[in-house]
């Protein structure tokens, strides 16, 4: 399932990017992360097994074909990530005094704590903060902007 989840999450960026074509870095950043949220509200169990599956050391030294693709998979989807990043720097778009990986990173776990945080706690955020879902994957977007952008 695990594979199949990031296979969908993969045809979600390459079709969303698709779309926009030529556009920064930022832009792109932006569109995957988009696509991460997509991928929540289309295919919940998708995202769920994406976010909840824990890295075991054993993984990286098994034979399995499986956990081997598994592996792959979410590389490619991550490589989308690291490479608006790059393309980014190089379009001006964000800030050239970053580390790529690290910051890729980062906005990859900022994507996925909105996220399970909507998954698990809209009713209150909505009940006692009044924000709605769109407000706060807004916000997180302009955080990171601003912490990234040229």
């Amino acid at each position: 399932m695990i594979i199949r989840a990031f296979e969908q999450f993969i045809k979600l960026i390459e079709q969303n990017l698709e779309a926009m074509s030529e556009q920064n870095g930022w832009v792109k950043i932006e569109t995957i992360g988009r696509s991460f949220l997509e991928l929540y509200q289309e295919y919940p169990d998708y995202f769920k097994a994406i976010a909840n599956y824990e890295t075991q050391k054993e993984d990286f030294s098994s034979d399995d074909q499986l956990m081997q693709e598994y592996y792959q998979k979410g590389e490619q989807a991550f490589e989308f990530l690291t490479t608006a990043v790059k393309e980014g720097i190089a379009d001006g778009s964000i800030r050239e005094d970053i580390d790529v990986t690290d910051t890729a990173l980062i906005l990859w776990a900022n994507i996925m704590g909105v996220n399970s945080l909507v998954a698990k706690k809209k009713a209150y955020l909505e009940g006692y903060h009044q924000r709605e879902v769109e407000e706060i994957i807004t916000a997180m977007f302009d955080f990171a902007k601003r912490s990234i952008r040229k």
